[in-house]
């Protein structure tokens, strides 16, 4: 029997994980400063939460990474590697189409640095189709706290239950569940999204 819930009035996506993939520029980005990907990996954990908060701009850190492995990697060809290298994920713009035809308000909350989202919805129109769009980095909270999640049920009109928040980090999702959201984490590596698409889809019973 598949699971199947009342549907909700809002579905909320995150960005990378779900949309696009983040991880996949880590490699194009460590060969450019000559450091290993887990290095490169060590170096985000350390720096990703003041970005997120918008308390550091990332060209602060693309210059330090450079001033530290690789003088001749230039600062803003690292931050355009990393804003212009993160794949599609196929499934997760094939799911928000799909639920926007339902006529579901749809939504984005993404923990961002400055300058990062602008440009991608320069590159993917697809991000026109949110009805609202949330960067923590702009907000200066980040998922999982819950401010930032009552702050977007203020702002949407809806709460609790009526929200669906698909997120690939488990915390997040965890944060979300204190507010009684119904919360799915997407897997954007088993079948490239596409398993986790079609379970989304036979929850809204869309």
């Amino acid at each position: 029997m598949k699971k199947t819930i009342q549907k909700p009035k809002a579905v909320i996506f995150d960005v990378g994980g779900v949309v696009l993939d983040w991880k996949s520029a880590v490699p194009k980005v460590s060969k450019l400063l000559n450091i290993s990907d887990e290095k490169m990996f060590e170096e985000l954990w350390s720096h990703n939460v003041d970005m997120d908060l918008g308390k550091k701009h990332q060209d602060e850190f693309w210059k330090y990474l450079s001033e530290k492995y690789n003088p001749k990697a230039n600062p803003m060809s690292l931050k355009k590697t990393w804003i212009e290298e993160q794949p599609r994920i196929e499934a997760g713009w094939g799911l928000l189409k799909e639920i926007k035809k339902a006529g579901l308000m749809t939504v984005c909350c993404t923990n961002n640095w400055k300058d990062t989202l602008e440009k991608q919805m320069e590159f993917h129109p697809d991000f026109s189709l949110f009805d609202h769009i949330f960067d923590s980095c702009y907000m200066g909270i980040r998922k999982p706290d819950e401010e930032i999640y009552k702050v977007i049920e203020n702002e949407i009109g809806y709460s609790g239950a009526e929200i669906f928040f698909i997120d690939d980090v488990k915390e997040n999702c965890e944060g979300a569940k204190k507010l009684n959201w119904n919360t799915f984490q997407f897997d954007c590596v088993i079948s490239k999204g596409e398993r986790d698409r079609n379970k989304i889809k036979e929850i809204l019973n869309i």
